[in-house]
């Protein structure tokens, strides 16, 4: 992933992941995963922070369909879709996924990536206001 990064003008050779710790969501409102699995072990772990996890697909899913009624400030945004979740909605499984490419081609590489910059670009674009060059993934 690094050589993919690289080829989008990122650098992330500094890069580790970190083992979550619950300290890591003091001050956080949001955060945002790639797998339904990971959001689920920190919303077990941290109930009371339940809703301010989500899948990265679900969230911009959500975004885009609601984007004619939201209005206000991301916060905002961000409480009227938690305020409709329940920690429970994470339990199964489902299509809100990205799939880690970790220890596959590196055209599934490219593939996550190119995901994650539509997805990113929509999370942007749902919270803030669309932008100038931003697809979001329909």
């Amino acid at each position: 992933m690094i050589d993919v990064l690289k080829e989008r003008g990122l650098d992330a050779t500094d890069h580790r992941s970190r083992k979550f710790v619950p300290e890591m969501l003091n001050g956080i409102d949001l955060v945002v995963t790639m797998e339904r699995m990971h959001a689920r072990e920190m919303a077990v772990t941290l109930d009371a922070a339940s809703l301010r996890i989500h899948t990265m697909v679900g969230f911009v899913g959500w975004l885009a369909n609601s984007a004619d009624q939201l209005t206000g400030a991301p916060i905002d945004r961000l409480t009227t879709y938690a305020d409709g979740q329940r920690a429970s909605d994470l339990f199964g499984t489902g299509s809100d996924d990205v799939e880690d490419p970790h220890g596959w081609s590196k055209r599934i590489h490219r593939q996550t990536a190119d995901r994650l910059e539509l997805l990113s670009g929509g999370l942007l674009d749902g919270l803030y206001g669309p932008a100038i060059g931003h697809r979001s993934e329909e």
